[in-house]
């Protein structure tokens, strides 16, 4: 493991210790266990303990010691399982009409392209999920990139342009998803310095990431095992995982480091997608549209933010 001596988005070294505890001890020990199952290997956090820090320049709650490459690398290809890494699509998930279909028809609006003529960037794409919903509703021009070989080859058997980063032409992209990738990211600043470069004059940078809301009660609990969304859920800070817990004041401080300020969306492009003809949403996939715009400003659970150029 390594230390991170300074917060990762703002580069402050004032912060104060919400919780610290071994990793070797209850009730984390037990969590780390059943959570990992087999694969876990407990002499890989030897040099290391689980410290929560929060930032008291930009409210950023952090992990202090974080994976190493090879803590990375053995967390993410053998500690986890392949469901837990890749989530089954429902049978009748359609991909034109999905969130992520609706999404990538709202891009089209606010800047103002067809989807087709769109530059898309999926960084961090998982699966491609949201690149093939892309492709479903008419961009030809896709790139992604994860670190998995197995998914960026996936990605590239499904239309996807399976990309290195830096690979990626500087002032081209009109649009970078980062879909719950914040959170995991060892130097977050140091990954937005490299994707801001890719924007176009008037490119659009997207973080979504699990918020922080009443941690210090649920830390006072201390209920790993909590369900995701619960009321004393700590998903928004699990061990080794999320390492990066934010709120909207801590993402636009890193952005405002790199000359970003955060881009407002149009009420009415959240349902562009209505009267395309690309099929009749799923009932769920309808209403969770309509309802998309009130989610994104008021969910405990979720942020959501775009960025421009200043």
């Amino acid at each position: 493991m390594e230390i991170r001596q300074s917060c990762p988005a703002c580069g402050s070294r004032n912060a104060l210790k919400l919780y610290s505890s071994p990793f070797s001890v209850d009730p984390l020990d037990r969590h780390l266990k059943v959570y990992y199952g087999e694969h876990y290997q407990p002499e890989m956090l030897a040099n290391g303990s689980f410290i929560l820090e929060r930032c008291n320049s930009c409210t950023l709650v952090f992990q202090k010691w974080v994976p190493n490459s090879e803590l990375l690398n053995s967390l993410y290809g053998k500690w986890l399982s392949s469901s837990q890494l890749r989530p089954e699509l429902p049978a009748d998930h359609k991909l034109a009409t999905s969130r992520d279909g609706q999404e990538v028809l709202m891009i089209a609006s606010v800047v103002q392209k067809r989807p087709e003529d769109l530059q898309l960037l999926d960084y961090g794409m998982g699966w491609g999920y949201w690149g093939r919903a892309a492709i479903a509703v008419g961009v030809k021009s896709i790139f992604g990139f994860d670190l998995a070989a197995e998914r960026m080859e996936e990605a590239a058997a499904k239309g996807i342009t399976a990309i290195e980063l830096d690979q990626v032409p500087n002032g081209t992209i009109d649009f970078i998803n980062t879909e719950q990738v914040f959170e995991h990211l060892v130097d977050p600043f140091g990954v937005l310095q490299s994707l801001a470069p890719k924007l176009n004059v008037n490119g659009i940078l997207k973080i979504s990431v699990p918020k922080a809301n009443d941690l210090q009660r649920r830390l006072a609990i201390a209920d790993w095992d909590a369900p995701k969304y619960s009321k004393n859920s700590l998903h928004s800070v699990h061990p080794l995982e999320h390492v990066n817990c934010w709120s909207a004041r801590s993402v636009l401080a890193m952005a405002k480091r790199l000359g970003l300020v955060e881009q407002s969306r149009p009420f009415q492009s959240y349902y562009s997608f209505i009267g395309k003809n690309l099929g009749f949403p799923a009932p769920k996939d309808l209403l969770k549209g309509l309802a998309r715009p009130i989610y994104h400003r008021y969910s405990r659970n979720n942020l959501y933010l775009w960025l421009r150029r200043g």
